[in-house]
């Protein structure tokens, strides 16, 4: 049986383009999130962002638990 450790962050605050971090386009003031995401696949997991403007944002860092 595989197990990771996950950890799931959501907001209702202004939201963002995902696609932005994707192309590594830091916003004013920088969220880290694409370093997060670096750091994450590094050490084997993942990140996944579900935001649009204005609608919040969910985000879910999940590693293998090994």
């Amino acid at each position: 049986v595989d197990h990771e450790i996950r950890v799931t962050v959501q907001d209702d605050g202004i939201g963002f383009d995902p696609q932005m971090i994707a192309d590594g386009v830091n916003l004013e003031g920088g969220f880290g999130l694409f370093t997060i995401e670096e750091r994450m696949k590094d050490l084997g997991g993942k990140l996944v962002i579900n935001s649009r403007p204005h609608q919040g944002c969910t985000m879910t860092m999940s590693l293998p638990d090994n």
